[in-house]
């Protein structure tokens, strides 16, 4: 089955709703360039299928890119939320910073 310019059409918003996700994510300068370079793979992806919206494996790889960059947010977003409860758990079993990090005790 040939693939149509509605293909193309949810591909761009499935992208957009990536890069929505990953505006909203607190992450850190490092994290933030996997994220900008999964997203700018993916978009370059998407841009390929604009040439041949019947192409299915065009499309394919644009999904796969997108789906790339989905997980790279989502996994740096978890990440984030662990880091609290993480920090919380070790002041609770009376682990101390080490000197030099964050605040003093």
């Amino acid at each position: 089955m040939a693939s149509s310019w509605s293909d193309v059409d949810a591909l761009i918003h499935e992208l957009g709703a990536v890069c929505a996700e990953a505006t909203s994510v607190s992450a850190s300068d490092a994290d933030k360039a996997g994220i900008k370079s999964a997203i700018g793979e993916a978009t370059q992806a998407v841009v390929g299928t604009l040439d041949t919206p019947e192409d299915v494996e065009t499309i394919g790889q644009a999904r796969q890119a997108i789906a790339v960059a989905r997980k790279l947010v989502a996994s740096v977003a978890a990440e984030i939320g662990r880091a609290p409860r993480a920090r919380k758990r070790a002041a609770d079993l009376g682990v101390r910073r080490p000197p030099g990090e964050g605040e003093s005790n």
